[in-house]
């Protein structure tokens, strides 16, 4: 591996961060639209978890194609669903304790418990599409 100068590396990092950020505010719009026509037809917390799955496959889309520009595969897929899955069901108890434990309103719930663990995630998904296995 080619040793890149630290500015070069610190400046690769910030534009990673902004891409993940602009990226994480699209899926978040579109989990919000997604969330928001099924609490028309289903239990809030139901909706919530059904919602998980095409912003699962969307969100990697996303970060494989912009944030971090790396090849789609079924291998990198399954790398991000490590990396994502806890932070998922974490995201779901923070989102459960905000709207049944707090009484806090289901879509500022939603974006309570996205905006939560957005920096440390974006760590841990990195090291999922940078590091091969």
């Amino acid at each position: 591996m080619i040793d890149l100068p630290a500015k070069i590396k610190s400046s690769r990092l910030l534009m990673q961060v902004v891409r993940y950020g602009v990226n994480c505010g699209v899926s978040l719009g579109v989990k919000l639209v997604l969330v928001q026509l099924l609490f028309f037809v289903m239990d809030e917390q139901i909706a919530y978890a059904v919602v998980q799955v095409p912003q699962f496959l969307f969100s990697y889309y996303l970060h494989s194609k912009q944030t971090f520009r790396t090849p789609m595969s079924y291998t990198g897929m399954g790398r991000y669903l490590r990396v994502v899955v806890v932070f998922q069901i974490l995201d779901y108890l923070v989102f459960t304790l905000a709207f049944s434990q707090l009484g806090i309103h289901s879509m500022i719930s939603v974006i309570i418990a996205t905006v939560v663990i957005f920096v440390v995630r974006f760590f841990f998904v990195r090291r999922g599409f940078l590091v091969k296995n």
